[in-house]
């Protein structure tokens, strides 16, 4: 075993042990995410419905102690320097925590899970969550290396869809991956993944998405893939004056995912008005891609609501 893996290995069992009271959450398949707020009150999400469990913790020392090991675990610091942490679990399991006084109940937690099982294009079509055409269309859209942003609110599943597009691309490929905590799990050969570090407590260091981007590409990139962002990480606007026009034999085509409910909304847009560095750019028609947007139905389930086109193909 290598020392990292070690590493993993020390904290998957100290964080085991300091998460005892939500285990059996955690290890039950049917929940899909966990809800924390404070150390008495502990909500999930089984089947789209949220129904409150029986869990506590012991007091609120006992939740702080194992979500500062959570944060320990993907090098980030929970401080009332640093109140609102997104973190991960050594599961992969997205962990977003919040200190008080803004979460006024006590510590806030929102553990997202993610399927054990690799879900595909044919089982979004068998779920219901877009039709067969939607499907064939994307699938075009992947082999002809179009820029792809995939759009939607909290929890619509967009995660789950760019998993599923990233099936799509055949192997041989080298395929860049950014996030800002990892979730993403892409099956193919020629994977690199990156994920944005935050500065000390001083605000020396770090790498944000933007530099880990500028450096993707010149890393040879086939494809660029880049996860969720949400509004504040958007491009300011006077960014499009100062943005390097990337002009690379190998840039790839990229993928983006963005937190907005409308693929005209702001943050979307913001996202968009800068495809042209995710892409070809010297190659014609590259920047004509789709938006596919995520929703959520009424039943609980996820569906693809919407699929936009910004241009010709």
């Amino acid at each position: 075993m290598s020392a990292d893996q070690q590493v993993v290995s020390l904290y998957a069992s100290t964080l085991k042990s300091l998460l005892s009271p939500i285990g059996a959450l955690l290890e039950d398949d049917s929940v899909s995410e966990v809800m924390i707020n404070g150390p008495s009150e502990v909500f999930i999400e089984r089947g789209g419905k949220i129904e409150r469990t029986d869990c506590t913790f012991e007091d609120n020392e006992a939740l702080a102690a194992a979500m500062r090991n959570v944060a320990q675990f993907v090098g980030k610091r929970l401080t009332q320097e640093d109140p609102s942490v997104e973190a991960r679990l050594p599961d992969g399991s997205r962990v977003h925590i919040v200190l008080p006084p803004a979460a006024r109940k006590g510590i806030c937690v929102a553990i997202r899970k993610f399927s054990k099982h690799k879900l595909d294009m044919d089982a979004l079509v068998g779920f219901g969550a877009l039709t067969p055409e939607v499907a064939e269309f994307l699938g075009i859209c992947v082999a002809a290396a179009k820029n792809i942003i995939v759009s939607g609110g909290t929890g619509s599943g967009k995660t789950t869809l760019l998993n599923c597009l990233s099936a799509m691309i055949m192997d041989g490929e080298r395929i860049l991956v950014l996030e800002d905590s990892s979730e993403l799990q892409l099956q193919q050969d020629h994977v690199v993944a990156f994920e944005a570090q935050p500065p000390d407590r001083y605000g020396r260091g770090g790498l944000s998405i933007r530099d880990l981007f500028r450096a993707s590409l010149r890393m040879r990139p086939d494809r660029v893939v880049v996860g969720d962002r949400r509004s504040r990480h958007t491009r300011r606007r006077g960014d499009r004056r100062r943005r390097p026009r990337h002009q690379h034999e190998h840039g790839g085509a990229g993928w983006r995912s963005g937190r907005q409910n409308q693929p005209g909304g702001r943050p979307c847009r913001g996202a968009w008005d800068h495809r042209g560095d995710l892409g070809r750019q010297h190659r014609a028609g590259s920047r004509h891609s789709r938006v596919p947007r995520r929703g959520p139905q009424g039943d609980h389930g996820r569906r693809v609501e919407q699929e936009r086109s910004t241009g010709r193909l």
